[in-house]
């Protein structure tokens, strides 16, 4: 069903992965991944129509959002009855286009 799994090039992959999160310090794996956190924040607060509306209507400044600390006090938890009642689909997605 799934033969793209077995493929060598993905058990390859897999291992790759498994070493590299049993093989590296923690604390290294978790910065890389707030500054993903920060990099994704920034694209999406720029160009996903929805969510830089948002962001605007409760007086958030993505250019204030640098560090994990400042993502946790500045950006709000938002839900689906916040998104979904409200905007298009197209509003939902980059650049505003599907």
């Amino acid at each position: 069903m799934f033969k793209y799994l077995d493929s060598k090039y993905h058990r390859w992959e897999n291992k790759k992965i498994i070493h590299t999160l049993t093989s590296v310090d923690p604390e290294k794996i978790v910065a890389c991944g707030e500054r993903l956190l920060i990099k994704e924040f920034k694209r999406i607060a720029e160009r996903v129509p929805a969510y830089k509306a948002i962001l605007e209507a409760r007086g958030i400044d993505p250019k204030r959002v640098n560090t994990v600390e400042d993502f946790k006090k500045y950006v709000p938890i938002i839900c689906k009855e916040d998104i979904f009642p409200k905007y298009e689909i197209k509003d939902l997605c980059l650049d505003g286009s599907l």
